[in-house]
């Protein structure tokens, strides 16, 4: 699952796209859902950057992630895996371990995560690979940067979800336990990304 994502002192580009844009943003530390996101979208044959609302809302239910293995059968979501695929922008994102204490996981660079959207977007997620799943057992899926207009391409009916996962970056992503103050959407501050001060004697 992703349940929060931080945008923070962006890269001016990812990929072969131009996002310097993004560096005029305050930072965003704690990226909750309904709320504005930026991502990258085909619209005539261009990639744009947009802003679209993170999470759809389904009988008073917010639906954040769709499983990758099953999004292109379930009825919510098939339409849009084979027309309106997306990249979610982010620097890094929070996993939380069975005893609920929160991990930031992040790049030295931006990270796109996958996702599928109209003007509601959700975020695909995979089982997490050796390193993740010492925490959680989902993530994002991270799609490579160089596929990224292969992915955002609406013509490929049927992608091989495969050859969009950047693994490389997958496998060096770092992470740290954070504090929990991450658990209110109301904080944004730098201090969310910090590693947090653990008691060394429990």
């Amino acid at each position: 699952m992703c349940g929060r994502f931080a945008l923070v002192n962006p890269s001016p580009s990812f990929g072969n796209q131009d996002i310097s844009m993004l560096s005029e943003s305050p930072a965003r530390y704690n990226i909750s859902p309904r709320s504005n996101i930026s991502v990258l979208k085909a619209n005539n044959g261009k990639t744009v950057l947009k802003q679209l609302k993170w999470g759809i809302l389904v009988h008073s239910k917010i639906i954040i992630n769709a499983r990758q293995e099953t999004a292109n059968e379930k009825y919510l979501f098939k339409n849009l895996f084979y027309s309106n695929r997306i990249i979610v922008l982010a620097t890094g994102f929070y996993e939380w371990d069975k005893l609920k204490n929160p991990y930031y996981f992040f790049s030295n660079s931006v990270i796109g995560l996958a996702g599928l959207a109209k003007e509601e977007a959700v975020i695909l997620t995979m089982n997490a690979n050796k390193h993740v799943k010492s925490i959680h057992h989902r993530m994002p899926l991270i799609i490579n940067p160089e596929s990224i207009n292969d992915w955002l391409n609406p013509d490929k009916n049927t992608p091989s979800i495969d050859s969009f996962v950047d693994y490389s970056s997958s496998f060096v992503l770092k992470f740290h336990q954070v504090s929990k103050l991450i658990n209110s959407v109301k904080n944004n501050t730098s201090d969310l990304i910090k590693p947090a001060i653990t008691n060394l004697f429990n």
